[in-house]
């Protein structure tokens, strides 16, 4: 039998645990033609959650178009551009023929390419070319009001993996074009999905970016450990194995309710696990889990230069007052400008988060691997 438990890919069916009133704020929200932006630190379920939501909504209208666009890959502004026509498209038409009529009639300025895929039939690439791209940039972002026009259908664009759009090279020029011909937009709606830091949080609150006040910001929050408690137990039960109560509150709270993590952590518990859970399975499941991302937590250090890795150290100690001359002594953290760098760029690559106790780690299992590792 398999395991119930999934990790490293989106969660569906029993592997999905409900969010029912951030579901309810996000489907009412993007039916309505408010932009949201789910954010949340990495591997928390944002994108299961979104699909899980966007599912719904297209279930329950027929005048509703979904569009999902992982930007996750791009590279350059034209591979953007590129990307989000393609999808647009793929989302409504299946056929070649079919496309070709409504290409002809929405997208006839900026001269795109068709290439016929293995199924010559509904398997096709749609190519811009970045000379046809260069000052059709509006034309192109305003290519899904046109489809809703043409079609009579409301469009919901969904963008994954906005951070990578935002890392680009070109972003400060590209965000401007995208905040201003999305917002004009009447009958699209845009889904935005992004990892939780500064960058990301600056960028939809902050007055001087172009995209301030574009759209409703959800923080998703962690699901309940009493959620996550009753999944597992459920999840065991359903497979002929059982863990007790107590048991599954101690699996759930080694890992701080981290969705990636419990998932990850149940599944090496199921797999050791012949009829019922016991702590020492448990605790044999929390080292296979270490080791399993050990290569992920050393790279992640080695990149770190020594005062980066002392601001680490200070905080896992707990440290508060980092730019005094005693912690920058015994943490070896430079100088208060290092400390404020290094403290920024800690919060952009996800490893902690600032709290009003202060910074805290955001990765339970990097944090406790760290702790044994640097600490003692």
């Amino acid at each position: 039998m398999n395991s119930p438990f999934q990790y490293g890919k989106l969660a569906t069916g029993s592997s999905f645990i409900n969010r029912q009133a951030e579901k309810l704020q996000l489907k009412s929200n993007l039916i309505s033609g408010i932009n949201t932006v789910v954010i949340s630190p990495g591997r928390w379920g944002k994108s299961s959650f979104v699909r899980d939501s966007l599912a719904e909504l297209e279930k329950d209208s027929r005048e509703l178009r979904v569009c999902q666009i992982n930007l996750f890959s791009i590279r350059t502004d034209t591979e953007f551009y590129q990307l989000f026509t393609k999808e647009l498209f793929k989302s409504f038409f299946t056929t070649q023929e079919s496309l070709k009529a409504i290409i002809k009639e929405l997208l006839h300025e900026v001269s795109p390419r068709i290439t016929p895929g293995a199924d010559t039939s509904n398997d096709f690439t749609i190519s811009l070319e970045s000379q046809n791209i260069k000052g059709y940039e509006s034309y192109i972002l305003d290519l899904p009001e046109r489809l809703a026009n043409s079609t009579g259908q409301r469009i919901i664009v969904c963008l994954d993996e906005f951070q990578n759009l935002a890392r680009l090279r070109d972003f400060t020029a590209l965000a401007p074009k995208i905040s201003n011909a999305w917002q004009k937009q009447q009958n699209v709606s845009y889904c935005i999905i992004c990892s939780k830091n500064k960058i990301m949080t600056d960028l939809f609150t902050a007055p001087s970016n172009p995209f301030y006040r574009f759209a409703q910001i959800l923080h998703l929050s962690k699901i309940s450990e009493n959620d996550w408690v009753q999944y597992i137990i459920d999840s065991f039960k359903r497979t002929g194995k059982s863990i007790s109560r107590p048991i599954a509150t101690l699996l759930v709270q080694r890992v701080n309710c981290h969705a990636w993590y419990v998932q990850q952590y149940a599944h090496f518990s199921w797999i050791l696990t012949s009829n019922n859970v016991t702590e020492s399975i448990l605790s044999e499941s929390f080292n296979q889990l270490t080791i399993t991302n050990l290569a992920l937590f050393k790279r992640e250090c080695e990149s770190m230069s020594p005062s980066q890795l002392g601001l680490l150290i200070a905080i896992a100690s707990h440290e508060k007052a980092y730019t005094s001359i005693s912690a920058m002594v015994k943490y070896g953290l430079g100088t208060p400008q290092n400390v404020t760098k290094n403290k920024e760029l800690m919060q952009r690559k996800d490893l902690v988060e600032a709290t009003p106790d202060g910074f805290t780690f955001l990765d339970p299992v990097f944090e406790n691997w760290f702790i044994s590792e640097y600490l003692n």
